[in-house]
């Protein structure tokens, strides 16, 4: 029932997106899938979700990526990581507030996981390019969106992007 009503309210613009406990509808959803039934690999995007809704806590940042990793998924573990490094480097550059630790966090697991996918070589070139795009896109918000909040910059930029 709780993912019929998530697919559903995806295509909700603007009603469940202001709750301020929007991102326990995937939580709960991921978590039944991951530790209930066992279904790691099922849980790992809607733990994802959750981690890149404003107000989840902190653990879901990484969470979504060790699921994928242990059902075997390490390139989908290494794109959760870099979606949820770009966004938090983006915010962070954006507010006061330290979170130094959480991207330490997710830049020490991006960097094992492209160890392992790639080699030590290759997984510096990623990591470069990453923090490359994350720069890019700063830049082209500042220079033409600075007066839009940056979460909804990202919402409706329709360019493609790396993360």
């Amino acid at each position: 029932i709780l993912e019929r009503g998530w697919n559903f309210i995806q295509s909700d613009t603007e009603g469940w997106n202001h709750a301020p406990d929007y991102w326990l509808i995937p939580q709960m959803i991921g978590f039944n899938y991951a530790m209930e039934l066992g279904d790691k690999k099922k849980g790992a995007p809607y733990i994802a979700a959750a981690a890149s809704i404003p107000g989840s806590p902190e653990i879901y940042k990484t969470w979504a990526a060790t699921l994928y990793k242990k059902s075997g998924e390490l390139e989908k573990a290494a794109k959760v990581l870099e979606s949820m490094l770009a966004i938090e480097m983006l915010q962070s550059q954006l507010e006061t507030v330290d979170n130094e630790s959480i991207k330490d966090r997710i830049r020490l697991r991006l960097r094992l996981y492209y160890e392992q996918l790639y080699g030590k070589e290759q997984a510096q070139i990623r990591a470069n390019t990453l923090m490359n795009e994350i720069q890019r896109v700063r830049s082209l918000w500042k220079a033409n969106f600075p007066y839009l909040d940056f979460g909804l910059f990202l919402l409706i930029w329709n360019e493609p992007h790396q993360f």
